[in-house]
């Protein structure tokens, strides 16, 4: 009985193998997302950033708008310079010219690629609203995303009432960062 049985765990594994059950379930991701993989260094950044008040009588004022556009080079002192290493499932941060990123090098942190989003616990910050960046452009050699952050503040009610004064302050800040593949 337990070689009858025995075979047939054999046979149904057999079975399941041959019909692709036992393949992992991409759950939807992208089919290019293996363009990905390897090491990817930023080359240029494009930020367009837009910033208003809110006052007390609830009018708004005019959007100020600013707008930056410039080649990263390495320790420029900027501390825009990143080096990204992707492999089938994870994402690390291998090189950065930037103090407040020092402490995410070398760390892996798993990544999915999933309809034009890229998910990853880097990109993740509940403050400014921020879950994921788009890819906006992926191929053998280029790799273009676009973060866009957004923050609002609220001013305590104090003081009572005064016209014009800001109660809510709000940046809309959205960068476009361009990477090159140096494997």
């Amino acid at each position: 009985m337990k070689s009858i049985l025995k075979y047939a765990v054999v046979a149904v594994f057999a079975l399941l193998a041959t019909t692709g059950c036992f393949k992992p379930d991409d759950d939807g991701r992208d089919e290019n997302a293996n363009l990905l993989e390897g090491y990817w260094e930023i080359t240029h950044i494009t930020d367009n950033d837009y910033y208003y008040s809110v006052y007390s009588d609830g009018t708004q004022s005019e959007k100020e708008y600013d707008h930056f556009d410039s080649e990263v080079v390495c320790n420029d002192g900027q501390e825009e310079y990143v080096v990204l290493r992707f492999t089938e499932a994870l994402m690390t941060l291998v090189a950065t010219d930037s103090q407040e990123d020092v402490e995410n090098l070398n760390i892996p942190m798993p990544y999915t690629l999933k309809d034009g989003k890229l998910y990853s616990p880097i990109f993740v910050d509940p403050e400014a609203n921020v879950e994921y960046v788009e890819v906006l452009e992926l191929t053998n050699t280029t790799l273009k995303i676009k973060l866009d952050e957004y923050y609002k503040t609220v001013y305590d009610d104090e003081g009572g009432y005064e016209p014009n004064r800001v109660v809510e302050y709000h940046e809309c800040l959205s960068r476009i960062t361009t990477f090159k593949k140096i494997d």
